[in-house]
């Protein structure tokens, strides 16, 4: 069984994976993926090609606040970074997934899950929403500014769009406790109705 998780910046979708995780369910997490495929020379070399030295560090590592700041202020670019991403990362999480067995839970955590076409490889899809109005507090206690909250909100799908989309919908606009329980109730009605 493999749940595509995914919500907006801000959604608390990284908490709703780690309950998951405390549920002893597998976890590809997309973004690691990503982190481990822009750290490889070969993508390095590729992004280079399109923006240039300037999102380099001294020692050869990629400067990924410099990336996101660029391809977030412009959605040419920021497309022309997902082609050389997109596939790569993609093929990493099917390596990943393939390593399970069909018995096996698997929660694949892609905050693009919809836009990359991931939920395609999955058995069922869950979004993880919250109130708009708790989101920019969320992220600004996460040291994003008002100008970056609006720019990589603006380059995702928008929620009504993604719950349309999805299987399950969990509302995050409570407490911790609240998502946990809500987190607990869907991970028992999947088992169940996988016997």
């Amino acid at each position: 069984m493999i749940l595509g998780l995914t919500g907006s910046m801000g959604s608390g979708k990284t908490s709703a994976a780690k309950y998951f995780k405390k549920l002893q369910v597998h976890i590809v997490d997309a973004d690691e993926i990503s982190r481990q495929i822009t750290s490889n020379n070969k993508a390095i070399d590729k992004l280079v090609e399109i923006f240039g030295k300037q999102i380099i560090y001294k020692n050869g590592r990629l400067n990924r606040k410099k990336l996101a700041r660029i391809i977030f202020s412009n959605a040419e670019l920021r497309l022309q970074c997902e082609r050389v991403l997109h596939p790569l990362i993609k093929l990493e999480i099917k390596k990943q997934i393939s390593q399970f067995s069909k018995n096996d839970f698997v929660v694949l955590d892609a905050p693009l899950l919809f836009e990359a076409g991931l939920d395609k490889l999955c058995d069922k899809t869950l979004v993880v929403w919250t109130k708009e109005s708790l989101i920019a507090p969320r992220l600004k206690a996460r040291h994003f500014s008002a100008a970056e909250i609006k720019e990589r909100r603006n380059a995702q799908m928008p929620d009504d769009k993604k719950m349309q989309k999805a299987d399950f919908v969990i509302d995050n606009s409570y407490s911790i406790k609240t998502l946990e329980k809500n987190i607990e109730a869907l991970f028992w009605q999947i088992n169940k109705s996988k016997k």
